[in-house]
């Protein structure tokens, strides 16, 4: 069983790598793993299967999780309910932090957009 083109879309994209164009020298390029296409496809069924079951598959509820605590962010109490300040921040923590156990997994640093920090670089495919 091989990975759709969404799942690894989603896998480059979770990393921090994206999948926009980025102006460098008055050329287009793309931000991507170098090497990342081939690791993917080189999984074995039970590597596949953990990527998808440990990080794919939990990275597509809690991406939207993130958004839907924005829900409430109009409403510090209702009767009983109150709202917890950091809700946000917490989720969008655990977001990141699995995202970086994704890249861990398939050994890569994390992307840019994930804050890599400066100890990194990112690898801009011409």
């Amino acid at each position: 069983m091989a990975l759709t083109d969404r799942q690894k879309a989603d896998t480059q994209r979770w990393m921090g790598y994206g999948i926009t164009a980025h102006v460098s020298y008055g050329m287009h390029t793309q931000y991507e793993p170098l090497g990342l296409d081939e690791v993917l496809d080189e999984l074995t069924a039970t590597q596949e299967e953990l990527l998808v079951a440990v990080y794919l598959d939990v990275l597509a509820i809690l991406e939207p999780a993130v958004v839907s605590a924005a829900d409430n962010l109009d409403t510090l109490k209702a009767g009983p309910w109150e709202a917890n300040p950091r809700e946000m921040a917490q989720r969008q923590d655990l977001f990141r932090g699995k995202c970086r156990e994704l890249c861990g997994f398939l050994g890569f640093e994390p992307g840019p957009n994930l804050g890599a920090g400066g100890n990194s670089i990112a690898i801009v495919r011409c």
